[in-house]
């Protein structure tokens, strides 16, 4: 899949970058499996195989505030996955997006 994002990519590209931060927790790490810097916004992607809810927590939860605050601009938030789980369905996807 990174090859064909970088050979698509609008802007700088960042595949599993690690991002420090501090928070009321203490230290830690953050590891967005794809993110592009944009002029106007930052495009984050989450690779699954199998769609999950988790993955919405962690771009939704972790990677999109500490993009927003590092590149001070709005962040997208994909999650790419090869498998459809039932339960979710289709149309929450297009929701999210």
């Amino acid at each position: 899949m990174e090859k064909e994002l970088r050979r698509e990519a609008r802007g700088e590209f960042f595949p599993s970058q690690w991002l420090q931060f501090v928070d009321a927790n203490g230290p830690g790490f953050a590891q967005p499996d794809f993110y592009f810097v944009r002029p106007d916004s930052v495009l984050c992607i989450e690779c699954k195989l199998t769609q999950h809810p988790v993955a919405w927590e962690q771009l939704r939860g972790l990677y999109a505030p500490l993009l927003e605050k590092l590149y001070a601009r709005p962040v997208v938030c994909v999650q790419v996955c090869k498998n459809l789980r039932q339960e979710i369905g289709r149309a929450s996807c297009r929701e999210r997006v």
